[in-house]
């Protein structure tokens, strides 16, 4: 079956997010240990970023683009280690999806646009 001009319009965006405890916390102790010694030096903080920066750059970004056009479509996958999940959107959560056939989600959902709040708590939460 040939797409209709509404399904071919869409976007997809996949973000796949490495947040293994491992390699955030060895970030921390580094960006901790710089930002005493630039601290020492009345120097500002410049980094590795930390999770939060992360996950509030990631929301910021995915927002933006949803924004672009009504059908554009996010999906945030989190992996840490062997683990692997689907941040966002949540299935038979507030998080709405209008490629439900890609994500699995119920047909009531199917047509939604980006909800913010649900993008934020799924993300941020995990």
């Amino acid at each position: 079956m040939a797409p209709t001009s509404q399904q071919s319009d869409r976007s997809l965006l996949t973000l796949i997010l490495d947040v293994s405890p491992a390699t955030w916390g060895e970030r921390d102790l580094k960006r901790t240990a710089q930002d005493r010694a630039r601290l020492a030096a009345n120097k500002r903080s410049v980094g590795p970023a930390r999770i939060g920066d992360l996950l509030t750059s990631t929301v910021a970004f995915c927002l933006s683009f949803a924004a672009l056009k009504r059908d554009n479509v996010v999906v945030v996958i989190g992996v840490a280690d062997d683990e692997v999940a689907i941040l966002y959107p949540r299935k038979g959560g507030s998080g709405r999806s209008s490629m439900g056939s890609v994500v699995h989600d119920p047909p009531d959902t199917v047509g939604g646009k980006v909800d913010a709040r649900a993008l934020n708590e799924s993300v941020r939460l995990g």
